[in-house]
């Protein structure tokens, strides 16, 4: 499809399937004001169009009644679909990377944990060698 960031379509096809019909309909729909700019001279020249400006002659071609509310409530339903589809799809780049960042701390958490184990140990080998001190004086027990 077009340039789904700008709302770009980028061609009669693209313009079709935005709206849900056939090429044919949509060229049809150009002679009743449909919002689409030719890229050249000429009938046969390609066009572009503006999913906000399709929209919005939607919502007018429905009040005006130059379309049947059934058809224009279709298509603005597929559009909101189209959105609702489009951030489906972020979310979900969103949470395989949140996935990947959690995977990446606990593998750093699991080997921090084991290097303190190791230090740990370490120190406790080095204890049981060490010679204990002479208690103070004051501090052993009366006999």
């Amino acid at each position: 499809m077009g340039d789904q960031k700008a709302g770009l379509l980028n061609s009669w096809k693209e313009v079709a399937s935005y709206l849900g019909r056939g090429v044919r309909t949509v060229q049809r729909w150009e002679s009743l004001g449909l919002p689409v700019r030719r890229v050249g001279n000429g009938s046969r020249a390609p066009v572009i169009a503006y999913t906000s400006d399709i929209d919005r002659w939607m919502q007018q071609a429905r009040s005006g009644g130059l379309l049947g509310k059934e058809m224009v409530e279709q298509v603005l339903c597929k559009g909101d679909l189209r959105e609702s589809i489009e951030q489906s799809r972020m979310l979900r780049e969103q949470l395989a990377l949140l996935r990947a960042n959690q995977r990446n701390t606990m593998t750093e958490l699991m080997s921090t944990i084991s290097k303190l184990e190791k230090s740990c140990s370490n120190q406790e080998v080095d204890l049981s060698h060490a010679r204990p001190e002479p208690m103070a004086e004051s501090f052993r027990p009366a006999a």
